[in-house]
């Protein structure tokens, strides 16, 4: 779901329930990935270089926001 100031949303969930994973997503200067927290709902930046591990049956929000191309 889009907002007015072109944020849009992805969830993965690791499938698995019985190994960890490490999602490293590729950011190709279009934007930027912010982690949602499922704790307190705090906005915590994306460590591309080491990525984000989830444990068995663990997902992440991501909130992607694409800057202005005007």
């Amino acid at each position: 779901m889009g907002s007015k100031h072109g944020a849009d949303y992805a969830m993965c969930v690791n499938l698995s329930l019985t190994h960890s994973i490490n999602i490293r997503i590729k950011n190709h200067g279009k934007g930027t990935l912010t982690i949602i927290s499922v704790v307190d709902h705090r906005r915590i930046p994306y460590d591309s270089e080491n990525g984000h591990w989830l444990v068995p049956g663990q997902g992440v929000l991501f909130q992607i926001t694409v800057q202005d191309l005007q």
